[in-house]
């Protein structure tokens, strides 16, 4: 460039470039070209856009709620909620009314699957140590409206086979919800329990309460005929054709508890036919059922569920119940009184006794399967809240536990989960190394209860694996194979779940329930412990039209042909 002008030569050069010149002449020639044919160029130009102003959308307010005065009010649902049934009991009431109200509103928050921790602490608590009278003072006024009220308002119907009506008898406070349960299986129970929570009045009739006089000789007779020893043993010869001639009548049909019933017993007295059960809201009922009319007293004598109503070996004046709040009381005929023999140690919430089982020939020592995996024994001669020991069996939960009838040194418990175990151990052997003496495999889910035939040659077990399994000639044999066929167990939700019973008359028989219909309680003939195969063959089915439900938990009374089976409304029935 030139110094001091600022200017390049290039932009001294003067004109437009050769592209400026060419881009311009085809300009003109356009503009000619339109212009030739009328058109004009500034009109053909774009026009300008103009932006419109960006507009904020108002928010638009909601109307306030307008009410309308003719229309009527909204009804209420007359359904009893957690929180209706809270207020209940803050609101105070008799002893037996807050009993009530407290397994209502545990089993309701059960249903719904809510958990209260605050309600939980008010409701999870143990009863009252002290003894329970079995004659109970007169009601006050208030209570016998109660009881009349919900007499007229509850009726317990079922329908048999054949779309009959039958109704049984049953102590009052029964619930409606596990009463609609008993007809099917899961699923279908749990459309029942919906729709009876909704209705108005409960599908049970209350039973007539037994005046002084009527309790008095029941229990009369419970307290003489439980001092009563047993007659000879029946011969074996005609066993499948004594138990196919066994009836079930309307009169052999009797409520015994307001929930679902979790165990049975038929006292082994032969001069009087009595019945106990319990149920999983911790009440008892007893049951003369040879008595005209059938008298039923119920007892709230636990927090928790009842694990087992059974006797001891060695004493049967006394019924014993267990529970899942960690006690175990003892039932009194003679002193007409319930009083607590044994009590956990540990807090209501750390343990729960899945399972009792007395000694044989004992009237005071007896083991406890534990939700923790821990069996317990307790001896209440010598401590009524401690241990005499207990020991690990299993990381997970025990849902039985039994003394070999055979041998009171050898112990079988069964696990819950998904470890299907059933281990034996030898308790003389627990101070030293608590290691089983043989391991029965073959379960691949939770085991609903496994135990050991009477003259302890076999172990019968179902699983919810839906296998009933037995083994022969298993003490020291480590890992033992079983013998197994297909059951249906699948009692779901609402039902309780299935236990083999064995007949004390005969030890090679024993009985489940069972989910086929119609409903029925199914027998099986155990081979001998010699065979090379352990085997099981069905013998016998008891079926009755008087009996449309599902019966989980069975009992035989030992000398006399007698079969009891309980469902999940509290009912039983009673084959003889």
């Amino acid at each position: 460039g030139i110094c001091g002008t600022g200017m390049s030569k290039r932009s001294r050069v003067a004109g437009p470039s050769a592209y400026e010149q060419a881009r311009l002449e085809n300009i003109r020639r356009n503009e000619e070209f339109l212009a030739s044919v009328g058109l004009d160029p500034a009109r053909l130009a774009a026009p300008a856009v103009e932006e419109k102003p960006k507009v904020t959308p108002r928010k638009r307010k909601t109307p306030a709620n307008v009410i309308n005065e003719s229309q009527p009010p909204l009804r209420r649902s007359g359904r009893i909620t957690v929180e209706r049934l809270k207020a209940d009991i803050g609101a105070g009431g008799t002893a037996e009314e807050i009993a009530a109200k407290q397994a209502q509103l545990a089993e309701l928050m059960e249903k719904s699957g809510r958990i209260d921790v605050a309600a939980e602490e008010h409701v999870w608590q143990r009863l009252d140590p002290t003894p329970i009278a079995m004659r109970p003072e007169p009601a006050s006024k208030a209570e016998a409206a109660i009881k009349a009220e919900s007499a007229s308002k509850d009726e317990d119907v079922d329908e048999d086979a054949g779309g009959k009506k039958t109704r049984a008898r049953q102590p009052r406070g029964t619930d409606a919800g596990e009463e609609a349960a008993v007809n099917g299986d899961e699923d279908e129970s749990k459309s029942a329990l919906a729709d009876a929570e909704g209705a108005d009045g409960s599908a049970a009739e209350a039973m007539e309460t037994a005046d002084d006089a009527d309790m008095e000789a029941v229990l009369s007779s419970w307290a003489q005929a439980c001092a009563i020893g047993r007659k000879k043993k029946r011969a074996f010869s005609t066993y499948e054709a004594r138990i196919q001639a066994l009836t079930l009548g309307e009169d052999d049909v009797a409520k015994l508890t307001p929930s679902r019933c979790t165990t049975v017993l038929v006292h082994p007295t032969e001069d009087r036919l009595l019945v106990a059960a319990g149920d999983k809201a911790g009440n008892v009922g007893i049951w003369a059922a040879d008595s005209s009319p059938n008298h039923v007293m119920m007892y709230h004598a636990h927090a928790g569920s009842v694990s087992r109503v059974t006797t001891w070996p060695a004493r049967h004046t006394q019924l014993l119940s267990s529970s899942y709040d960690g006690t175990v009381r003892a039932w009194d005929f003679g002193a007409a009184r319930i009083v607590q023999l044994f009590s956990a140690p540990e807090a209501i919430d750390e343990v729960s006794f899945t399972e009792f089982s007395a000694c044989p020939g004992s009237d005071s020592v007896a083991v406890m399967s534990r939700s923790d995996g821990l069996v317990s024994m307790i001896d209440t001669r010598h401590s009524s809240s401690s241990y005499g020991w207990s020991h690990e069996v299993v990381d997970g939960k025990l849902n039985t536990v039994q003394y070999l009838p055979s041998d009171s040194n050898y112990i079988i418990s069964a696990t819950g989960g998904m470890q299907g175990l059933i281990l034996v151990h030898d308790i003389r052997a627990a101070r030293r190394k608590w290691t089983p003496v043989a391991t029965l495999l073959g379960h691949t889910r939770s085991i609903c209860g496994a135990f050991a035939s009477p003259d302890g040659n076999a172990i019968v077990s179902v699983s919810h694996d839906d296998t009933i399994r037995v083994w022969n000639n298993f003490l020291g044999a480590g890992s033992l194979a079983s013998w197994s066929m297909k059951h249906n167990n699948h009692t779901g939700r609402w039902l309780s779940t299935f236990k083999p019973v064995f007949d004390p008359k005969e030890p090679s028989i024993f009985a489940v329930g069972s989910m086929d219909r119609p409903r029925r309680i199914e027998l099986f003939h155990l081979d001998g412990p010699d065979s090379t195969k352990p085997h099981a063959t069905p013998i016998s089915t008891l079926r009755s039209d008087h009996m449309a439900s599902v019966c989980s938990r069975l009992a035989f009374h030992p000398t006399l042909d007698v079969i009891a089976g309980s469902n999940s409304s509290g009912r039983v029935h009673l084959y003889n």
